[in-house]
């Protein structure tokens, strides 16, 4: 069964609306796509509906809840200021010079409005505090305390007051490390004269947050109190002090109501972004309506169409798609495919035949470049005696062809691939010693080996290439009163091996730099100079994976050849 709809979904690609299955499926779409949908869009809109009319009436009960509590204890700061300053003890208060202040009986008096402001502050939660201010002695009072106004730890209204000489004022009360958010209401106690003092309630902002946090949590809608130049007082969203600019409210709903004598307007927002977001499980639910409505009948019809494909299932499944034809039905297609395939056999039976011809050549070039190697071998042992016994001892040209003789026995070595990195540097402190003869510069090699590299596994003669292009390419650059440095070293990280060669050359700039790089992940360094990078970075992504090889680094100064292997991957 699996193989009749691997079929059928083949036939389905490559023939289009063409196919049977289709055919099937766009008649039962005429009696099931319309209704659905039909049905699926009245549903939509009917609880769509329904949806705005639950909001309008959570953001009006909102309101009117809140707006309740609201008017409710501003009418009581109202009658609490009036009822305050027409107390005797407020008159007296007020009055009373700083000396008098320093009497029992002053003392006895501010204790007494001490009382009466502790018992007007606890009887709502409104009022965070409430001070009682006497410009004729300069002191302050509070529930709790009572000092010279300068010092006392909330005066923001008495700069306000003081520097604009205005006793009857709103005012917002800014965030410090003492105080929190809130908001100043300043009545002025006067005689018929002049004034004498005044009170001021201080409002909690954290009130007002604590009516409207369910609205805050769900996205409901907001609360500002604004004064009458619109400046705000208190905002769920807004900052304090900023001038509210409801022109910039274009599809919000807006409710206003008077606060404190008019002089306060209440405001609340209805966030249209709530409607949204509660539609939006509705705009899902939509969608996947309609995707099923879609989906069930082509999996109905591509059901029912697979049944037809059961008895030519295994000629089917033997035979390829061919996107290019243009076959009117499934029966040509078999047809046009068998052809095809007896044409392609032709075809392969051709190529494979001068594959193996080409084989054969490859094996006979080989056999021919192994022989080559071996001679050349041979041929300096034979040159090592003759140039001894001219010269009849030790010399630079005898030591050169000893030390080629040696390099050639461990590079014709095929057995393995890999070998230790201790074996590896014997190896290239062979090379070294020929290059130390070649040129007659002196130079300098730093051996930074770690310890616990020597035993790891790296590939059979990676640094050799490394060495000579570093003496090709970076000892030109380096003038000839300075030393030519190489430093070769070996760290493991992570259970992976680093083996750096880094000198100081001219190195290159970042352009050229990531010219070379790209050609090195690319596998497109062919030209000369840079071939055996590139030979030795294929090499070790061959042996150990692509997430191995080689990077290179310069900083201007010196060039940095990194080669990147396994720990101990390969024995």
């Amino acid at each position: 069964m699996n193989n009749s709809y691997k079929s059928a979904s083949e036939l389905l690609k490559h023939y289009g609306w063409n196919s049977i299955i289709l055919r099937y499926w766009k008649k039962l779409v005429l009696f099931l796509l319309i209704p659905l949908i039909s049905l699926n869009v009245i549903v939509f809109v009917k609880y769509n509906t329904a949806l705005k009319q639950e909001i309008n009436t959570s953001f009006q009960s909102f309101c009117a809840q809140t707006l309740y509590h609201v008017e409710h204890d501003f009418e009581y700061i109202n009658k609490s200021q009036r009822a305050l300053s027409a107390d005797n003890l407020t008159t007296l208060y007020v009055l009373s010079s700083p000396e008098a202040l320093k009497s029992s009986f002053n003392a006895n008096t501010i204790l007494s409005l001490r009382e009466k402001i502790s018992q007007t502050l606890f009887a709502t939660n409104i009022l965070e505090d409430i001070y009682l201010y006497s410009l004729q002695n300069d002191y302050v009072i509070s529930h709790k305390s009572g000092t010279i106004a300068s010092a006392f730890p909330d005066n923001q209204w008495y700069t306000y007051a003081i520097s604009n000489n205005e006793f009857n004022f709103i005012l917002s009360r800014d965030n410090t490390p003492f105080h929190s958010e809130g908001i100043y209401i300043a009545h002025s106690i006067r005689d018929t004269k002049k004034t004498n003092g005044m009170l001021v309630y201080v409002l909690s902002n954290n009130y007002f947050d604590s009516l409207i946090k369910d609205s805050l949590k769900t996205g409901l809608g907001s609360m500002h109190i604004i004064d009458q130049n619109n400046r705000i007082l208190y905002s769920s969203c807004f900052n304090e002090g900023d001038i509210l600019d409801t022109s910039s409210q274009h599809n919000t709903k807006v409710l206003s109501y008077p606060l404190y004598s008019g002089k306060l307007t209440l405001l609340f927002y209805q966030d249209p972004n709530y409607l949204h977001q509660r539609s939006f499980s509705l705009y899902g639910g939509f969608l996947l309506c309609l995707c099923l409505i879609l989906l069930l009948p082509l999996m109905m019809t591509f059901y029912i169409s697979v049944q037809f494909y059961s008895s030519i299932q295994k000629i089917v499944s033997c035979l390829t798609l061919d996107s290019t034809e243009t076959e009117s039905n499934e029966i040509d297609f078999i047809t046009h495919n068998i052809l095809m395939l007896t044409q392609h056999s032709k075809h392969f039976e051709k190529e494979l035949t001068e594959k193996i011809q080409l084989l054969k050549q490859h094996q006979a070039l080989a056999l021919q470049f192994q022989f080559n190697p071996h001679f050349l071998f041979n041929t300096l042992e034979m040159m090592h005696v003759m140039v001894a016994s001219y010269t009849k001892g030790p010399n630079e040209v005898n030591r050169i062809i000893m030390l080629l003789s040696e390099l050639l026995t461990i590079s014709l070595d095929s057995t393995d691939y890999t070998i230790s990195l201790s074996e590896e540097l014997e190896y290239e402190k062979k090379y070294i010693e020929i290059l130390q003869l070649q040129h007659r510069r002196p130079f300098h090699i730093i051996w930074n080996i770690a310890e616990n590299t020597l035993s790891c596994t790296v590939l059979r003669l990676s640094l050799q290439p490394i060495i000579e292009n570093t003496f090709q390419h970076g000892l030109k650059f380096v003038p000839k009163n300075e030393t030519f440095v190489i430093e070769i070293s070996s760290k493991i990280v992570n259970n992976e091996l680093y083996l750096l060669i880094r000198n100081n050359g001219k190195g290159v700039p970042p352009e050229k730099l990531q010219e070379l790089r790209n050609q090195l992940n690319n596998n497109s360094m062919f030209v000369s100079k840079h071939i055996g990078l590139n030979n030795i970075h294929q090499r070790i992504q061959l042996l150990f994976g692509k997430n191995y090889g080689c990077h290179i680094d310069s900083d201007g100064q010196s060039f940095t050849v990194t080669l990147h292997m396994p720990q101990n991957q390969i024995n």
